[in-house]
């Protein structure tokens, strides 16, 4: 070792002239980089939820809709107790203004039908993203274990009018 190393802070050593053109430590600085980011985006997540909730009981249809699009966004993403919030936008489907229910039918077909986070093809009826049936059969399965009887009701009513638009 060269002296003087053990005295350099942190910092100090990731500016040296050797660090800094050493190919394999900046390939791992970018990594530790792009996983730090990638746990402040989690912790801000964690951390809406309260909030994105609470959207979903607001008298803007506007705040309602944007509310069920970023909890869609959180079940996809496998953040913890996203699927509890989705949850809560499963009644949307019989809500008396109609945006609302069409946005509640797409957040389901958002998060359990279609295999990808485009967000054109997401917003749209198109099925070039759709899920392979065994698939969505399975993860509808599976969900339907997880919900009560209200739940239950709600997807019947979701699937039935995602199924009979086409």
């Amino acid at each position: 070792e060269e002296e003087g190393y053990e005295d350099m802070g942190l910092d100090a050593f990731a500016l040296l002239p050797e660090i800094m053109e050493d190919n394999t430590v900046q390939a791992l600085k970018k990594g530790i980089d792009y996983c730090d980011s990638g746990l402040e985006m989690i912790r801000i997540l964690v951390q809406a939820t309260p909030k994105i909730n609470s959207m979903l009981k607001s008298k803007s249809s506007l705040e309602v809709i944007e509310g069920m699009k970023f909890i869609a966004r959180t079940v996809n993403f496998n953040i913890r107790g996203s699927l509890k919030s989705f949850k809560c936008t499963l009644p949307l489907v019989f809500h008396t203004e109609a945006s609302i229910r069409d946005a509640a039918i797409l957040c389901f077909r958002n998060v359990f039908l279609v295999s990808d986070c485009n967000e054109e093809s997401k917003n749209s009826k198109s099925s070039d993203s759709i899920l392979p049936p065994s698939e969505v059969a399975k993860s509808l399965c599976q969900l339907l274990q997880t919900f009560g009887s209200n739940e239950r009701t709600c997807v019947e009513k979701i699937l039935k009018e995602l199924f009979s638009s086409g």
